[in-house]
């Protein structure tokens, strides 16, 4: 390695490259902040620089670690440089030796402490002694109302009668909302205890099963992973005060052999033991094995010489799997079924390339993969398994084998295409799984949008992590996924905003000799484009839907009949002698005499509401929001004069009218077929949000609006009616009385 040759003092101060050193110590270094270890582990933290060191002009820089664990050196009593400071030296010497040493110098010292002695005192000390400190740590480390809560939990999943497994998820939730131990969490102790609370638990059941009447014993005999012979019992029984049954996992019991005399003789020797009487027996179920439901020698011929009442069964389940299995033997339509499941299995679990490749087709479909399940021959529900994974990866497989069968060439591939292009038999797989006939299946056609420019792979892969975060959030709901998926959102907007900016940026610069171009991009930017627009405007056509919908405005005014003060007993007379509904009529107290003016900070909060403006403003929509603190008071006291003087000014009655059709298959000449969009300027938004809640109020202050109305009006919708109309029909079928439902169409608003 090579010297770096000497520089002349001249050229070193003329050099912009050397850090200047300062002759006085800053504050402002202490601030800083560093990663460092601390005295509890080795793993580095961010913090200050003075969290670690200390100084004053008199003494000089001390490093607390170096000083408290008595190291031998300057960074201990006090370190002063003579040519002047600099912040480097306080980072160089927090990864120096010394340092070092004198962290793990504390870190041993933190660990003697904690555990209240050191090697002296171990040596040293008594038996009473030790078990008096063992007790002590033991109560500091966790209080009797955090494991209560444990034990708890384990004896809500044994009443629940679920996996033991379980438990740790229910540690975990009650975790957020009390505390309980972090260390005793896991299954294993779940294990623990139910091992230490194992008797208790026993001896409660046993008793409960004792006081019944009768019961059924439910055995089946299996072989753990040492080929140790096992008995599982179960027991139902009614409880004595109860009219439900229910079901008690008894216990298991290991067996000298697997024939019958053995079971028999486990099953005697766990009622004695016990203190069972086994003539409550009143039925016996387990498979279908000789062993067990043999007519010369099986387990229920024996138990019937000592209880000759036992009525034997054969377990529901088992027999139903034999049903299916013999089934899926036989019928021709399962049998290619089982042969397109075991082709799946095979070639997505023994290749780690194809099934990458059908993870990059299911992040395209925005599928969620489900790992394959095998064909097992001795397993009841393996069959399902299979074939609902293979449902939940129904759309991405299809494309993967629609892809290799055209790349490959493949014959397995073109087979499994084949099967599972087939719409009958998706039906029979989806049948088969859900366990009732499906729909009829039809294809439906994507349509497909053309990608922007400046969305390029790299968006592509953030946008699809943000999906991923997103599933994960919903999955648990907790605060970390939560947190990451919305970082990866801030992410995926910047690089948005930045691809943007860049593409635009390129494409300015070229096109920079050609001004057309340039004035084609800028007009594409700062111009809407109306050419998605596929209704054909015409002037006649303009003409004809602006009278088609002044006609129905003035169908509807003349159907509004709203009687004035001078003339509300005459028409309601009238109404009377022909026998017609009087309808509401409008008294002094109950009319709307004037509107409230607004508040600044209820303008405030209705124009914040308004999410876009009009093509009529006079300011765009984007000033309005941005120089509100401006502009809205102005506003507020020009809308506040309108409702004062019940006025509108001509230019805010002014709109811009955008006719869409209510479904694309409608005839776009028919003038009815057409839904009218009013875009009102920005002030008559407001002012019609105000008066709009005010006469909604005053209308349900004073009753004036139908009681069986319900369009149009919040909590009321097509539910409230149909259950109104229901009640109606059920309350005059319970008094005897006929009723009829009668459907005017031509009240439906859709076709005025």
């Amino acid at each position: 390695m090579f010297k770096r040759k000497a520089v002349p003092s001249a050229e070193c101060d003329a050099s912009p490259q050397r850090k200047k050193c300062c002759l006085v110590f800053k504050e402002e270094w202490m601030k800083e902040i560093v990663e460092a270890e601390t005295q509890k582990s080795r793993s580095k933290v961010r913090m200050q620089l003075g969290e670690l060191f200390q100084y004053s002009p008199d003494v000089g820089l001390i490093c607390k670690a170096c000083a408290e664990a008595k190291i031998v050196g300057d960074f201990s009593t006090g370190k002063k440089w003579s040519d002047g400071w600099k912040l480097d030296y306080l980072k160089r010497h927090l990864i120096s030796k010394v340092h070092e040493s004198a962290m793990v110098i504390l870190r041993n010292r933190s660990a003697a402490a904690r555990f209240g002695f050191g090697v002296r005192a171990m040596l040293t000390e008594t038996a009473t002694d030790k078990a008096n400190r063992m007790e002590v740590v033991e109560r500091q480390r966790s209080l009797p109302e955090e494991i209560k809560i444990l034990i708890n939990n384990v004896l809500l999943t044994v009443k629940m009668n679920t996996s033991m497994l379980s438990v740790q998820d229910i540690h975990d939730h009650l975790a957020l909302y009390v505390k309980i131990p972090d260390s005793w969490r896991s299954k294993n102790y779940a294990f623990e205890f139910l091992q230490a609370i194992n008797g208790v638990i026993h001896c409660e059941a046993m008793a409960e099963l004792r006081n019944t009447l009768y019961h059924t014993l439910i055995i089946d005999e299996s072989t753990d992973i040492s080929v140790t012979k096992m008995l599982i019992l179960y027991f139902k029984f009614r409880p004595v005060p109860s009219t439900e049954h229910k079901t008690l996992f008894g216990g298991i019991v290991k067996l000298t052999s697997c024939n019958a005399e053995a079971i028999t003789t486990a099953v005697k020797e766990f009622y004695t033991a016990n203190e069972l009487d086994l003539m409550k027996m009143v039925m016996f179920t387990s498979d279908g094995a000789s062993v067990m439901l043999g007519k010369n020698n099986g387990v229920a011929t024996r138990l019937k010489q000592s209880i000759p009442h036992l009525v034997e069964q054969h377990c529901v389940a088992h027999r139903e799997d034999l049903g299916v299995d013999d089934a899926w033997k036989r019928v021709p339509m399962i049998k290619e079924m089982e042969t397109l499941l075991r082709t799946a299995y095979t070639v997505f679990s023994r290749s780690s390339a194809r099934k990458s490749k059908l993870d990059e087709m299911a992040s395209v479909t925005d599928c969620e993969v489900v790992s394959f399940r095998p064909l097992n021959e001795v397993r009841w529900l393996s069959r399902h398994f299979a074939v609902g994974a293979l449902i939940r990866n129904y759309e991405a497989v299809l494309k993967y084998f629609e892809h290799e069968k055209v790349e490959e060439n493949d014959p397995v591939d073109k087979y499994c295409y084949k099967k599972l292009s087939d719409s009958n038999y998706r039906i029979s797989l989806a049948d088969y799984y859900d366990g009732r006939l499906s729909c009829p299946i039809k294809k439906l056609s994507r349509k497909g949008r053309a990608s922007a420019p400046w969305f390029t792979d790299t968006p592509k892969s953030i946008k699809l992590a943000c999906k991923q975060a997103e599933r994960k959030w919903r999955r648990g709901y907790k605060d970390s996924d939560r947190l990451l998926w919305k970082l990866k959102i801030t992410k995926y907007k910047t690089l948005i905003h930045k691809s943007k900016a860049e593409y635009f940026c390129s494409t300015i610069c070229n096109a920079s000799n050609s001004s057309r171009s340039i004035f084609n991009i800028l007009n594409s930017l700062t111009s809407p484009d109306c050419s998605k627009n596929s209704i054909p405007t015409s002037q006649e056509l303009c003409e004809n839907l602006a009278k088609f919908f002044r006609e129905k405005i003035e169908i509807i005014i003349n159907d509004l009949k709203i009687p004035t003060d001078s003339s509300c007993s005459h028409t309601l007379g009238d109404q009377a002698l022909e026998g017609g509904d009087t309808g509401p009529c409008w008294q002094p107290a109950d009319q709307l005499s004037e509107f409230l003016p607004f508040g600044e900070e209820d303008f405030s909060r209705l124009a914040r509401g308004i999410s876009s403006g009009s093509p009529l403003d006079p300011v765009p929509h984007k000033i309005w929001k941005e120089y509100e603190g401006e502009l809205f008071p102005t506003l507020c006291l020009i809308c506040n004069q309108s409702l004062a003087s019940g006025t509108v000014p001509a230019r805010w009655k002014q709109a811009l009218v955008s006719p869409l059709l209510k479904k694309p298959s409608l005839d776009p000449e028919c003038s009815k077929n057409y839904r009218p969009i009013s875009l009102l300027p920005f002030p008559a938004k407001i002012v019609e949000r105000r008066v709009s809640v005010a006469l909604s109020k005053h209308l349900e202050q004073y009753q004036q609006l139908e009681e069986l109305q319900f369009g149009f009006r919040p909590a009321h919708g097509t539910v409230t009616a149909l259950v109104t109309a229901m009640d109606e029909l059920q309350m005059r079928a319970d008094r005897g009385q006929a009723a009829a439902l009668t459907c005017l169409p031509h009240l439906i608003p859709s076709t005025m």
